[in-house]
């Protein structure tokens, strides 16, 4: 364990400078995810493995962003800056010089103070049990190192009761000025702290791709891949539940068709809004009225002697409209126009009969009834016998010297002027 990085080889210094600087994009672009990645990603980033525990959550944190609630009311805890490193300035010195006072941690005492050389390399041995793995958690934790899953146990000799938060004490040089920092295990680690490297088993990374092929990760960009291969766990486990919880849709099938809750199954999705279903979930007056009739036929004794009767009222009235709109084009407004119109003529006509039968009889030369009904018939009849005994002529214009058609005498130009007048 190195006392501080002002000693470091150029390339090691680079190395962690270069894998703060990636925590530090990762923590950026994961600001950018939903909230179940970034809870994941900040999960991925402090264990080597998560646990099915951590994979239940973040598969509840996904259900939740998607409207399913959570039973045990789980929120996302996404990466936040005081979990990662700071930038190390390289104009910066920092030097770890001794780990004190530290209170629920383990069994170690109270009031001990652990030194390190401000060069060269510290040593730290001991029998089990005499709290090296105590001060190593307590250095991962509040140096912010990649794993921090291995937990601080109080002291197990102390009487049981709710346990206290871990504390420690570091003494450090910046830029050769001492100083000292209160770290507590809970709260954020202070900055000065984090320029500081915790490396063991826990914290590395290393992978096989093949035969004798080993390859290193720098610490964050291995989260892109675990993240991936997380997704496609987190989708196994939708399939599953959704075929666990599938819905038998056969009995609505005759809610298919024309109609308009057939087009919207046909066009369910995202976008289909609760108020459209309740919509067509209810029935109008109109509905609710129809379907009182129809309830009200099925009661009946005899349904199909009923149904057919109905058939029978449905002809007569369908027939009674045809004949209605038959006769209603003969009283149109034109066929009653020309029925004035004949009206009129005919009141015409008959005043002019009159007044010609007030000539005739106005006339000393006439026979008494010339004019009237029955002079009429008799001119009438006149009129039909000419058609045939002079059909080359028009009745009662007859040429002067033809035959009159009631006494067959040749007509005189007197008579002929009487009869074209009449």
């Amino acid at each position: 364990m190195r006392s501080g990085f002002g000693g470091w080889p150029e390339s090691l210094e680079s190395l962690a400078g270069g894998a703060m600087s990636i925590l530090h994009e990762v923590l950026a672009w994961s600001k950018k995810l939903a909230a179940w990645q970034s809870d994941a990603v900040a999960r991925l980033l402090t264990k080597d493995e998560l646990s099915p525990a951590d994979e239940a959550d973040v598969f509840a944190l996904l259900k939740l962003e998607h409207g399913i609630a959570d039973p045990q009311g789980r929120i996302a805890r996404p990466q936040s800056a005081d979990q990662i490193p700071e930038p190390v300035h390289s104009s910066i010195q920092i030097q770890l010089v001794a780990i004190k006072d530290m209170r629920h941690v383990n069994a170690i005492a109270e009031g001990q103070r652990l030194s390190f050389a401000p060069t060269g390399l510290t040593v730290i041995y001991g029998h089990n049990g005499s709290g090296k793995s105590g001060y190593s958690r307590v250095l991962k934790r509040a140096c912010r190192a990649r794993d921090q899953a291995e937990p601080i146990h109080p002291d197990a000799k102390l009487p049981v009761r709710r346990p206290a938060a871990a504390e420690a004490t570091f003494d450090i040089l910046v830029d050769g000025d001492p100083r000292s920092v209160r770290w507590t295990d809970g709260a954020a680690a202070p900055g000065e702290l984090s320029a500081f490297s915790v490396f063991d088993a826990r914290c590395a990374d290393a992978y096989l791709g093949g035969e004798d092929d080993f390859s290193y990760i720098p610490f964050g960009l291995d989260v892109f891949d675990r993240l991936a291969k997380l997704c496609v766990r987190l989708k196994g486990l939708i399939d599953s539940e959704r075929a666990q919880h599938a819905v038998d849709l056969r009995p609505f099938a005759f809610l298919h068709g024309d109609t308009a809750v057939g087009a919207l199954i046909r066009g369910l999705s995202l976008e289909t809004s609760t108020e459209q279903i309740a919509n067509l979930s209810s029935l109008s007056t109109d509905d609710l009225d129809r379907l009182a009739s129809l309830e009200q036929g099925l009661k009946e004794s005899q349904p199909k002697e009923r149904a057919t009767q109905l058939r029978l009222q449905a002809g007569r009235l369908t027939a009674l409209a045809s004949r209605i709109r038959a006769k209603a084009q003969q009283v149109s407004p034109a066929v009653v126009k020309r029925l004035f119109d004949l009206t009129s003529s005919f009141h015409s006509a008959k005043q002019a009969a009159a007044l010609a039968a007030d000539g005739f009889k106005a006339s000393d030369s006439l026979l008494p009834g010339t004019g009237g009904e029955a002079w009429r018939d008799l001119f009438e009849a006149a009129r039909k016998f000419a058609t045939e005994s002079h059909p080359d002529q028009r009745f009662p214009a007859l040429r002067v010297g033809s035959p009159c058609p009631l006494c067959q005498q040749p007509l005189s130009e007197a008579v002929h002027v009487k009869l074209v007048a009449a």
